[in-house]
């Protein structure tokens, strides 16, 4: 439930504990069905509201409203605080089911995954939160490349599975060496 809340939650305004989350009936019931069930095992003080939410395109679409209260809600803020939400070091240092389970919530929140091949994206505002999630890709083997999007500053993580890449990036011939001027995180594969 955690990766869902850091990825289409809320911490309502003037409510501590309470919760929102939100998402889509009509593009993903099975989302919403994955929402329900998280918060009937974890027994949690909640409601389900539904209303009607204007697409871009002008098409009007139902939504569904989970509230949250009480020590789930607490709980989740706990894991993910601030108005950013920030991925706290309890998330990052979740056994790995529970980080993957977090994982694959938070893609299914903010991210995409292709039908086709599996490749995944995530798109994040927050650069400290790009970086997390950055993290925890590498964490459960996937390949993770992380780009800024010129037009709106926005991040995106590109995601794949299989074998890991050179790091120059020059299909195992020499090239020699160059330097150059980065701004960024250097990760040591060590």
């Amino acid at each position: 439930l955690a990766g869902w809340y850091a990825s289409e939650g809320h911490v309502e305004k003037g409510k501590k504990t309470r919760l929102g989350i939100s998402q889509s009936i009509y593009a993903n019931p099975e989302n919403v069905r994955e929402i329900m069930g998280l918060l009937a095992d974890l027994k949690a003080d909640n409601s389900l509201t539904t209303s009607p939410n204007t697409n871009y395109d002008g098409t009007i679409r139902e939504m569904a409203y989970f509230t949250v209260r009480g020590h789930v809600a607490d709980a989740l803020v706990s894991l993910c605080p601030g108005k950013e939400k920030d991925i706290s070091d309890k998330v990052m240092n979740l056994p790995r089911d529970e980080l993957t389970a977090f994982f694959g919530a938070f893609i299914k929140g903010d991210g995409h995954t292709r039908p086709d091949d599996g490749r995944m994206c995530i798109i994040q505002k927050s650069r400290r939160t790009a970086d997390r999630l950055q993290i925890i890709a590498l964490m459960l083997g996937y390949r993770a490349n992380l780009s800024v999007r010129k037009n709106d500053e926005t991040h995106v993580i590109y995601l794949t599975r299989g074998s890991f890449l050179n790091m120059r990036g020059t299909n195992g011939k020499w090239t020699g060496h160059t330097t150059r001027a980065y701004r960024g995180v250097v990760w040591c594969p060590s």
